[in-house]
């Protein structure tokens, strides 16, 4: 496991997510995109390293939303969309860089026990490791199983009856996460920023699947909402 990005935080420079946003007919999608740059940006320049590291898993939502407000599109009782769901999910995952990773960021933050900012005057490097996993042993015979975290990652080792089932599992190193695709560990700040740097494009490769040439069509309620807002 490469932990040459967290020996290099501090040395990592801070562009500000300045990208233009191409139009969208889904007007949540381009919302949380300018929410997740807003908080990434204010987390880049931000002096104090917690405050910094909070807002940016405050920007880690915006992200997530945006790939949920595209995948919400394919409802079948909507009809709005060329491809399913699962195919747009592996269009998000083949585009989107650290679209895994984000997501299971977003989970273990609001529905397990939720993500704490690294102690900025740490002198020795702090471990995390978020489950569930679960390993078994019996039922038809013995048998042997063992999870480990070393150089290449978290790995589990079965034998015989047994089993491990790891649950969205994240592993963390002085705010800097795991990523299994390329066996290294990556600060929140390089994730986000490649993750909205590529959204642009997802965007206008979105705009093509929908069905009408208007794209979005408003969900009930929502004309009557916006008109009061202007009002």
């Amino acid at each position: 496991m490469d932990e040459q990005q967290t020996t290099d935080q501090q040395a990592e420079p801070r562009p500000e997510i300045t990208v233009p946003i191409p139009p969208c007919s889904h007007w949540g999608v381009v919302e949380h995109f300018c929410r997740a740059a807003m908080f990434f940006n204010g987390g880049a320049r931000a002096p104090d390293k917690v405050a910094g590291f909070r807002l940016l898993l405050a920007s880690v939502y915006s992200c997530r939303a945006i790939a949920e407000l595209m995948l919400e599109e394919t409802d079948p009782l909507r009809d709005e969309l060329t491809v399913d769901r699962e195919g747009l999910t592996n269009l998000l995952v083949a585009k989107l860089p650290h679209f895994k990773l984000i997501e299971r960021i977003r989970i273990h933050d609001f529905h397990r026990y939720g993500l704490t900012p690294p102690n900025p005057d740490a002198t020795t490097k702090t471990m995390m490791f978020r489950g569930p996993v679960t390993l078994t042993v019996g039922g038809n015979g013995p048998g042997t199983a063992f999870f480990t975290i070393g150089r290449n990652g978290p790995e589990a080792f079965v034998k015989g009856c047994a089993k491990v089932k790891q649950r969205r599992p994240l592993l963390d190193v002085n705010g800097a996460f795991y990523d299994e695709s390329t066996n290294r560990l990556i600060p929140l700040r390089t994730i986000i920023r490649e993750y909205l740097m590529a959204v642009p494009a997802m965007i206008e490769e979105f705009n093509t699947l929908y069905k009408s040439p208007e794209g979005h069509t408003p969900y009930e309620g929502d004309e009557v909402e916006a008109e009061a807002a202007s009002e």
